[in-house]
């Protein structure tokens, strides 16, 4: 959905192109509150569904989802407070993560989105050869 709406937006823009021969300037902050790009903007966090038989794996799971949701909203909140401060910056053409937050804090999301698909990895390799060996043994 957010591609749908990232491209509805390009179509836009070269529309607007087409008519005036004129490419839009935008500033910062502009771009940052863009429907599409706050909810692209944002580190979404995970949700997942854990099924285990210890008796503390649901305040585990709460505990994710809360420091999740913590790392969201400050990582959200600092986007925004960059794009208000150099809300006066002007941008050309479309607007992105870069342009909306700054290029410093676009890095810091695909490094944090790298990171993070990186560490599910793992994880899920570790699961997987735990299952593996644990199938193994009850053959």
């Amino acid at each position: 959905m957010l591609h749908t709406l990232a491209v509805a937006d390009l179509i836009l823009l070269y529309n607007s192109i087409l008519e005036t021969s004129l490419v839009p300037i935008k500033s910062q902050w502009e771009c940052a509150v863009e429907p599409w790009l706050v909810l692209k903007g944002a580190v979404f966090m995970p949700f997942f569904y854990k099924k285990t038989y210890r008796s503390n794996s649901m305040v585990r799971s709460i505990w994710t989802i809360g420091m999740s949701l913590i790392f969201v909203l400050v990582s959200l909140l600092l986007g925004f407070v960059i794009s208000w401060m150099n809300k006066d910056v002007k941008q050309r053409y479309k607007c992105g993560r870069g342009a909306a937050f700054s290029v410093s804090y676009a890095s810091f999301i695909y490094i944090t989105n790298i990171f993070g698909y990186a560490v599910g990895l793992f994880f899920n390799c570790i699961a997987y050869f735990r299952v593996a060996c644990c199938s193994k043994l009850q053959e």
